[in-house]
């Protein structure tokens, strides 16, 4: 009795299985007969090997709900573009992260970065800050320390 239930629920399973393998399969042969893609923006950075945007570009990020032009510094970052070298009397605050960091949803004047410089120079007194976002969506915290030390340091 009790291998016939094991019997049954092997069989319940594997059926399972196989119909989700075939929905997914049937999934996957529309999106590639309707030739849909993601669009790819980004690039390769040619000396560290890191993902980032085409350097000083303004390129359009548009679904159903967000229509925003995402403009990218010198470095290929969302974001305004920071001198590399720190004037006397500045106080630099980097921001690493992944998409909430990036947030190409947004225009630049928009970020919470930049909102936090705003905030924070505005109390400020004899002193300038900087709050600089380096983060790429996708990136985890092994990622987010590579652009650290490429870009940040």
């Amino acid at each position: 009795m009790a291998t016939n239930n094991f019997l049954k629920f092997i069989r319940c399973f594997v059926a399972v299985i196989l119909g989700i393998t075939i929905a997914l399969l049937i999934a996957e042969i529309i999106i590639r007969v309707t030739g849909y893609a993601a669009p790819n923006i980004g690039m390769t950075d040619p000396i560290t090997g890191l993902a980032i945007y085409p350097p000083n570009t303004n390129f359009p990020f548009t679904t159903e709900c967000i229509n925003n032009i995402v403009s990218t510094n010198s470095l290929g970052f969302h974001a305004k573009n920071y001198t590399l070298e720190k004037k006397p009397g500045v106080y630099r605050i980097v921001v690493l992260g992944h998409s909430f960091v990036e947030a190409v949803q947004v225009p630049v004047e928009q970020l919470f970065t930049e909102k936090l410089e705003t905030k924070l120079n505005s109390r400020a007194e004899g002193y300038h800050y900087e709050v600089i976002p380096f983060a790429h969506a996708g990136n985890g915290p092994y990622l987010n320390l590579l652009y650290l030390l490429q870009y940040a340091l």
